[in-house]
């Protein structure tokens, strides 16, 4: 009887001891056996592939953040050219400045017909004065928003519109006017009393009358 619970013992530690040698086999890699240890070595190179694949998700997450980017870069640009470019004349954008404010409730910002005159010199087109500083004129048929004939820069204070430089326009010489409203502020009179230029700027210049479009 001793015999016989021995020999039983024995088989079961040698069933035992191999089992134990599969497991670590499979776990470092090896190839799965056919047999149950095989199975246990199956599940754990599952659990490796699991790991994988949310780690490539996770790149491909990171290039999408990338793209996004990139186009908050591209609009950023198209924001700063404004999107003007000069028509005929080889003036540049002009640099953006705080323009200050006129007294009262009426303003000279937006787009305007304007009608230019100082002795026998005349000229009618559409200006548009921006919150920058800067202003961008041209011919009645101009597109305002992608081109311009000539342009300035500009302040206000009080009831006084100050030229401070303009390109394509004549003479680039400084300007100052006094501005008056009328029409619920529909329409604005700017009067030339000092100038530069000596009657060769052709639009902003003498007695400007604006008619807002």
């Amino acid at each position: 009887m001793n015999l016989r619970v021995k020999a039983w013992l024995g088989v079961l530690i040698l069933t035992c001891s191999c089992g134990g040698a599969v497991v670590p086999g499979a776990a470092d890699g090896g190839t799965p056996d056919p047999g149950g240890g095989g199975s246990g070595g199956g599940a754990i190179a599952t659990g490796s592939g699991g790991a994988i694949d949310p780690g490539s998700g996770g790149s491909s997450i990171g290039a999408g953040g990338s793209s996004i980017g990139a186009g908050g870069s591209s609009i950023g640009s198209g924001g700063a050219s404004g999107g003007r470019n000069p028509f005929g004349n080889p003036c540049p954008l002009v640099p953006p400045r705080d323009p200050g404010m006129l007294a009262g409730n009426c303003s000279l910002l937006g787009r305007w017909n304007v009608n230019g005159s100082h002795g026998s010199v005349q000229s009618m087109g559409i200006i548009e004065f921006d919150a920058d500083g800067t202003y961008y004129g041209g011919p009645l048929a101009i597109d305002l928003s992608q081109t311009y004939a000539y342009d300035g820069a500009y302040t206000v204070s009080g009831s006084t519109f100050n030229l401070l430089f303009s390109c394509g326009d004549g003479c680039n010489g400084s300007g100052t006017f006094g501005v008056e409203f009328q029409s619920n502020c529909s329409l604005a009179v700017l009067n030339e009393s000092i100038t530069e230029c000596t009657g060769n700027r052709k639009v902003v210049a003498g007695k400007v009358v604006l008619t807002r479009q």
